[in-house]
């Protein structure tokens, strides 16, 4: 399989918005409903000032999408819901690792840890002194190989499952 990995921020991002938000839903539609998926999943503001890790098949079809957002303090989080309780924990600016999805037909390739792993490098050409992430449960360890610690539980609810907060230093601290 051939893969072309891609990072899109700006107007490139929000011209793909369809494509993005098609995939999101078409990822997480076996596990939640539909007013779940309109709530969480919509392009939203850090959608289209974030930068975009987004694999294509040789077919040229979006089949895993991931997002980083810088945030400075003072300004609203993405996924705030998750994060309420540890806010007063955190380093700004924080960037926030989230909306990592697979296509269904194409989960079990490694597609997650190649956007991790992309994330993560431009992470470190960034200025901010932490990243902060959700996950779930199956996804901790490989994040821990990665220098992340576990925070505690998500506070978000509405999803199934054992959810995670963690944290990697990036300086200070």
């Amino acid at each position: 399989m051939v893969l072309n990995i891609d990072i899109i921020e700006g107007e490139d991002a929000i011209a793909i918005a369809n494509e993005i938000y098609n995939l999101r839903i078409s990822s997480w539609k076996p596990f939640i409903d539909d007013e779940i998926k309109l709530n969480r999943f919509t392009f939203d503001n850090f959608d289209s000032s974030g930068c975009h890790v987004c694999i294509r098949n040789d077919g040229h079809e979006l089949i895993a999408a991931s997002r980083l957002c810088v945030i400075y303090e003072g300004e609203t989080l993405p996924d705030e819901i998750s994060f309420s309780l540890v806010k007063d924990k955190m380093t700004f600016p924080a960037i926030f690792l989230n909306r990592s999805v697979v296509h269904p037909l194409y989960r079990g390739n490694n597609l997650w840890e190649l956007m991790i792993n992309k994330r993560l490098e431009l992470a470190n050409t960034l200025d901010a002194r932490e990243i902060w992430i959700e996950t779930c449960a199956n996804r901790k360890a490989h994040l821990i190989n990665d220098g992340f610690k576990v925070i505690g539980p998500s506070q978000d609810k509405e999803i199934a499952g054992d959810w995670f907060l963690l944290r990697k230093i990036l300086s200070g601290d």
